[in-house]
């Protein structure tokens, strides 16, 4: 039985991956995250691989150690595209360059290149030199949906209510502009109804600090902690739409949307690779910008146009919710992503 060697570990406790290990079980290879199996691994499946530790610059020596490893002995190494560039905002930009020096090794170095969206092919031509061409290479496995990941994530649906809930989820970090979200819902003070939590856990406690000194609503809440699974669904179905301010710069692709639509909820969000791929459909709100003051603009027109729809029809969300859901469920169901791994690794 051929063996697939996945980066990052399954034990990290991203769905994603656990996700992509069971579809390749599922098509018939077996899944190993030891180093001890180097040399009886067939594939290396390298998700994030270009995100670098604390210690940068060492973290990418080592990693192109991996690398070059990887080639003498030959290995098939099967490069994900995740994000147009890593999320991390370093401090110095020769940092960053290594990152992206990184993602362009792979795409030379790789048998395949997994994208999830169509707008990963742009990301891959900017990074391609005049010379080279890695179309043959690329490979499309889109994002799994979650329905049936987590407790109830299939069967909770918010009907209508008198008030509007828009929940933030995720890592709360200084690169996902919480402070915008803030701002725009600082001028939604006097709108009744309407309120924002704000999910998730926060390392960081004088950016935690900050940012509960600048919420100027008192329909604005903060819950910066861990989110176990046990209580995610369960947390995602207390409210109406999912708000995600994401940086267009570097975000891609998104987990929390699929699982927001696999809960049978909306989201309002830049226009991102993700979304990208249900354009035409109107079970999302989503904006574009060019700049941080452009992107705090935009976020409140959107979000004001959203609470305007509300008011107008207090069964939009609802609605939107439903078809968003068995949209993913028929486009992104796991028995798709398994035979789509089952056909690469046949081809390989």
């Amino acid at each position: 039985m051929k063996k697939v060697f996945i980066y990052p570990s399954g034990f990290i406790g991203n769905e994603y991956i656990n996700i992509q290990e069971k579809a390749i079980r599922e098509a018939g290879l077996d899944v190993t995250y030891s180093l001890s199996d180097f040399f009886s691994a067939d594939y290396f499946l390298l998700n994030w691989f270009e995100t670098l530790g604390k210690n940068e610059r060492l973290d990418y020596v080592k990693k192109r150690i991996k690398l070059t490893l990887l080639s003498l002995f030959r290995k098939k190494i099967l490069f994900v595209i995740h994000n147009r560039r890593t999320h991390t905002r370093y401090e110095d930009n020769a940092v960053l360059e290594l990152s992206i020096d990184l993602m362009k090794r792979l795409l030379r170095l790789s048998t395949k290149i997994i994208i999830l969206c169509e707008e990963t092919r742009n990301v891959i031509d900017s990074l391609c030199k005049r010379n080279e061409d890695y179309s043959e290479k690329i490979y499309k496995i889109p994002h799994p949906n979650y329905i049936g990941s987590y407790p109830s994530c299939n069967d909770e649906s918010k009907k209508p209510t008198n008030r509007l809930s828009f929940l933030y989820f995720g890592q709360i970090d200084r690169y996902k502009n919480i402070e915008l979200l803030i701002e725009a819902f600082n001028g939604l003070a006097e709108t009744p109804n309407v309120s924002l939590t704000i999910a998730g856990n926060c390392k960081d406690k004088e950016y935690a600090e900050r940012l509960l000194s600048s919420i100027k609503n008192v329909n604005v809440t903060c819950d910066f902690r861990y989110i176990p699974d046990e209580e995610i669904v369960s947390y995602i179905s207390r409210h109406c739409a999912l708000v995600i301010p994401y940086s267009l710069e570097s975000s891609l692709n998104s987990g929390t949307i699929f699982l927001a639509f696999s809960c049978k909820r909306t989201v309002i969000s830049p226009l991102i690779g993700t979304l990208k791929e249900f354009e035409g459909r109107d079970f999302y709100y989503s904006y574009s910008y060019n700049n941080q003051q452009e992107h705090k603009d935009k976020l409140q027109a959107t979000i004001h146009k959203a609470v305007e729809d509300w008011q107008s029809n207090p069964n939009i969300f609802y609605e939107k919710g439903i078809e968003a859901y068995e949209t993913v469920k028929e486009n992104n169901s796991f028995s798709k992503i398994v035979a789509l791994y089952k056909k690469l690794f046949q081809e390989i």
